[in-house]
């Protein structure tokens, strides 16, 4: 089963995200205060290469969305939380896997870059860097085949 992630164009600071997992999907539009999310899930790649754990906010003001994700080898297990107002005591999971770490790192290596292909202003949505993410794709391609 493959995870999909898909954004659309944002406007004053909202990002219309779209994820899914096989027949299960949630639609959503992320703050960009008081975090970018985008820039916190391009942290979480490098952090999956590395083969360490992390956690991606996206704020709906109060509510948010989680992204974990816990590398283990060639896998990668994600979950899916939402918290009604943000607070870790208010979390459930919606769904979870384990995917493959290099496919599932490049299809949000895939997702994060789009954004800098948007047509908008910094006040819509801020951008990321182009050497950074150049960077990031190198070092996920070069992950073993078996990841």
């Amino acid at each position: 089963m493959d995870l999909k992630l898909n954004f659309d164009t944002p406007q004053h600071g909202w990002l219309p995200c779209e994820l899914r997992l096989g027949d299960r999907f949630v639609e959503f539009e992320a703050s960009d205060v008081p975090n970018n999310p985008v820039s916190d899930l391009v942290d979480s790649l490098w952090k999956g290469i590395r083969g360490e754990a992390s956690e991606v906010w996206w704020h709906l003001e109060p509510a948010g969305y989680y992204f974990l994700m816990e590398p283990k080898e060639s896998e990668l297990l994600f979950k899916l939380q939402f918290s009604p107002d943000s607070t870790i005591a208010k979390r459930r999971t919606v769904f979870e896997a384990s995917l493959n770490l290099k496919k599932t790192l490049m299809m949000f290596w895939r997702s994060a870059k789009k954004t800098g292909s948007f047509p908008v202003s910094d006040t819509d949505w801020p951008g990321i860097g182009d050497k950074d993410m150049n960077e990031l794709k190198l070092k996920i391609g070069e992950l073993g085949e078996n990841s």
